[in-house]
């Protein structure tokens, strides 16, 4: 902030500059109240001014901060009070009024001057338009209009809890950017729609391995049989099933076999650490896991009871195919995804029915999937974007080819799949991308779900050029898969994350649980 330098009675009436600029610093403390920093900054303003004859420039050499030619040392932020006293100027006839002088030169990042005038307080807002652009400054104004006023009206109140947000944008923000109308639905389970569409078209393929086909029939027969073996090895709804095996088109089997006994899957990565599979297994408290022989010992114990799908195979090919009739509610879990958090043990995350049947039905419509489709399924089950890859399209008729995990992580191996199968969707994340790029992937004009990990724009515009669409989605495990998404164009800078899909809602809050402000990171 400057001062006027006239701190000498003989300098008062001299004609001349003599301002200096001080550097004032304010703290916020976690919990700091308006009034308290309005405290700290006067003591501040105090402290400096008894120091106000030392130059800047001196100060600026003594510190020796690193310099950049692109912005002021020190300090980045202005505020200016004019409040020195203006005589009364009378020339006869003529009236006066001061003329504000555009700079049109910024010589800070942002400069805000403010002077005393009979009508009150009237100022402008300086700003570098390399870094700011006109409707951000303007938000930027009102922001301070709400926040004083805030803090005119609730002074110990915590600063980060002031508002900010005008009526409107308050509105605009929580209401009309998150208007989305989902379409309701006919189903709640989130494999009731597979077994709509099993009815509907029971000789389509559903799933692809290696060469091995199921059809729509085949699978729902299969499915059913393994849900009847595994009620009579006790699992009830509401219970948890461990889902032990490698990629295949038994996975989906079991998957499918799970749900339709009203328990919930636990996927179990056999390349996950044992450790930390055991850890899985014991905190989900599941009574059964369903695995193959392959793997059969491996994580087995005495609690736990093993049913295999190979290995049984012969026994529960006896049971009927006629459905269960096992009602699950919108609320009941679908499944427990383990993530990492934050305490260093894995944390499981109950997802119940109702959220992944939403998401399935928004998702159908956009980014969009239909029966003529076929989508390569690479992502473990231990990943929950695994179940927009094998039940989105088992909900609409389409095909899923399940990639085998060695041709999941070699892009030239993926890039032979995708060919090979007639691939026109692919969900993955950024890295498996660039598995398809550095292996020479020419593309083929696939759908491309990108998500998981942020979209560098350089590669986003990579996929743009072989891909018929690309899609940038986001979203965290406890909030259901994704929960926007953006269909990305030619542009610079970040690719942004999209719209809330259909029922859902979207809120960017700060660190006191606030909604941020427009444009503010």
């Amino acid at each position: 902030s400057p001062m006027a330098g006239r701190t000498r009675s003989e300098l008062e009436g001299l004609i001349g500059v003599f301002v200096n600029t001080l550097v004032l610093r304010a703290r916020f403390a976690p919990g700091m109240t308006f009034r308290q920093l309005l405290r700290q900054v006067r003591e501040a303003q105090v402290g400096a001014t008894d120091h106000q004859d030392l130059p800047f420039e001196q100060l600026v050499e003594a510190l020796q901060p690193v310099r950049d030619m692109s912005r002021s040392p020190l300090f980045q932020v202005m505020f200016v009070l004019q409040n020195a006293p203006r005589g009364p100027v009378a020339l006869q006839a003529l009236k006066l009024q001061p003329l504000e002088l555009e700079t049109r030169t910024a010589k800070f990042d942002l400069l805000m001057q403010v002077a005393e005038t009979d009508e009150g307080l009237r100022g402008y807002l300086e700003y570098d338009t390399a870094l700011f652009l006109p409707p951000t400054v303007e938000r930027m104004v009102e922001h301070l209009r709400v926040l004083l006023e805030g803090a005119l009206a609730r002074p110990d109140e915590q600063v980060v809890r002031l508002p900010l947000l005008t009526v409107e944008e308050r509105k605009r923000l929580l209401e009309t950017w998150n208007e989305t109308k989902p379409e309701p639905l006919p189903w709640v389970g989130m494999h009731s729609a597979f077994e709509a569409q099993a009815k509907k078209t029971p000789e389509s393929v559903a799933v692809v391995y290696e060469g091995r086909a199921l059809t729509y029939g085949q699978l729902d027969a299969q499915s059913t049989r393994l849900a009847r073996h595994l009620v009579k090895q006790g699992v009830r709804p509401e219970g948890r099933v461990g889902l032990y095996v490698e990629r295949s088109e038994g996975m989906v089997v079991g998957l499918l076999a799970i749900l339709k006994t009203g328990a919930s899957y636990v996927p179990l990565d056999p390349s996950f650490p044992p450790e930390r599979l055991a850890y899985m297994r014991d905190d989900s408290g599941m009574a059964v896991l369903v695995t193959q022989q392959s793997l059969r010992g491996g994580l087995e114990s005495a609690a736990t009871k093993v049913v295999s799908l190979d290995g049984d195979a012969e026994e529960y090919g006896r049971e009927e195919t006629s459905g269960l009739g096992v009602e699950v509610a919108a609320e009941s879990v679908a499944y427990v995804i383990y993530t990492s958090g934050t305490t260093g043990r894995p944390k499981g995350v109950q997802v119940p029915h109702g959220p992944v049947a939403r998401f399935l039905s928004a998702m159908k419509e956009e980014p969009g999937l239909k029966a003529e489709d076929v989508l390569v399924a690479v992502t473990t089950l231990s990943f929950d974007i695994a179940v927009l890859e094998l039940l989105l399209p088992l909900s609409v008729g389409g095909r899923v080819v399940v990639a085998p995990r060695e041709t999941a992580v070699d892009g030239k191996k993926l890039g032979a799949l995708l060919e090979a199968s007639g691939a026109t969707v692919l969900q993955a994340t950024p890295s498996t991308w660039r598995l398809l790029l550095e292996a020479g992937w020419k593309g083929a004009g696939v759908k491309a779900l990108t998500g998981g990990e942020a979209l560098p724009r350089e590669l986003a515009k990579a996929l743009r050029e072989r891909c018929g669409a690309v899609w940038n989605v986001y979203g965290p495990t406890e909030t259901t898969v994704w929960s926007t998404a953006h269909e990305v164009e030619e542009g610079e800078g970040p690719v942004s994350i999209g719209r809330p899909i259909a029922g859902t809602r979207v809120y960017v809050l700060d660190g006191a649980l606030q909604p941020v402000p427009e444009g503010v990171p």
